[in-house]
């Protein structure tokens, strides 16, 4: 399977839908309008939510947070946290572990957090991007790359930001499948803390 940062982010096929499942009803404060996904199908439509995107308040489409996941069906997860400050990629945060799903019991490999000048450096998680630069990899590496058998799942909040964009192969067994999975966005600046926090609810919630 190629290296997870030569892309946005790599999902495996057989293990996506648990994890949907499972996050449905996380963050429904910071997250609100993650149930209400638009679907899109066509060029025009990922245009679309890109215009939504880019109809929100400036102070909102400026500042933000967003957590960006990978997970293999063999229960490893990585967990991507960007921050964007006035329109600049301002730090990233990257959790790597593994979760026995008969247990529960969770393994923490990894950890780092980057910021300033240092962020991007580290070759490990998602790309530090802001919304516009996923948009652009959506079109063009995603959709843009799609073959005829391919299934594609794109999909945005009513305010535009992306949740989906991936293709899978029509052979896909596991851990085959490219694009990116937006899990939250919260829509202000986060400190350290609240960035570790924002990443571990969604797999260590009560």
């Amino acid at each position: 399977m190629p290296n997870p940062s030569s892309l946005s982010l790599r999902i495996g096929c057989v293990g996506l839908i648990a994890l949907w499942a499972s996050l449905s009803a996380c963050h429904s404060a910071e997250n609100s309008n993650a149930t209400k996904a638009i679907q899109v199908h066509t060029i025009s439509e990922l245009h679309a939510g890109q215009k939504l995107w880019q109809a929100q308040d400036q102070a909102r489409r400026e500042t933000y947070f967003y957590q960006a996941m990978y997970i293999k069906s063999t229960g490893e997860y990585e967990v991507t946290g960007v921050q964007v400050v006035q329109n600049r990629i301002h730090s990233r945060m990257y959790k790597n572990f593994f979760r026995d799903p008969a247990s529960d019991h969770v393994r923490f490999f990894r950890t780092w957090h980057e910021e300033s000048v240092n962020t991007g450096r580290n070759q490990l998680g998602a790309r530090p991007y802001k919304m516009e630069e996923l948009y652009a990899e959506c079109e063009h590496d995603i959709f843009g790359g799609k073959k005829a058998a391919d299934e594609l799942r794109i999909s945005y909040r009513p305010d535009g930001s992306l949740i989906f964009c991936q293709r899978q192969a029509a052979a896909c067994r596991d851990d085959c499948s490219i694009g990116f999975y937006i899990d939250h966005i919260a829509y202000r600046r986060l400190d350290s803390k609240e960035q570790s926090r924002f990443l571990d609810e969604a797999f260590f919630k009560p």
